[in-house]
């Protein structure tokens, strides 16, 4: 059975800004799946267990921060082989617009 499953890990395909968080999408045979974050090339925590589709949006995420992504299929108690590596980073908050059109008045003590 795990034979089976290492070839049939997903492909992460996607991943865009939704909102506060990351949405992502992968390929994959029909089934489950587990979501998670970390650091491509080192460790990685499970931030969703046995998603149903093709999709997650992991949210509400900080702006400015990097976040990193795999997802692996999960059939018969077992688990595959880790997808590929996805990096986002989540776009600063812009600051607000200067003011335009200010007028004061000038006061004497």
């Amino acid at each position: 059975m795990r034979r089976w499953l290492a070839l049939l890990f997903p492909l992460l395909t996607t991943a865009g800004f939704a909102q506060t968080g990351v949405a992502l999408s992968w390929v994959a045979p029909a089934g489950s799946f587990n979501v998670y974050r970390g650091v491509c090339g080192g460790s990685f925590i499970k931030i969703a267990s046995k998603v149903a589709g093709l999709t997650y949006t992991d949210s509400p995420l900080l702006p400015g921060g990097t976040y990193s992504y795999q997802v692996t299929a999960v059939a018969g108690g077992q688990e595959s082989a880790p997808s590929n590596c996805i990096v986002m980073v989540i776009p600063p908050v812009a600051p607000p617009p200067a003011p335009t059109s200010l007028t004061g008045t000038l006061t004497s003590n």
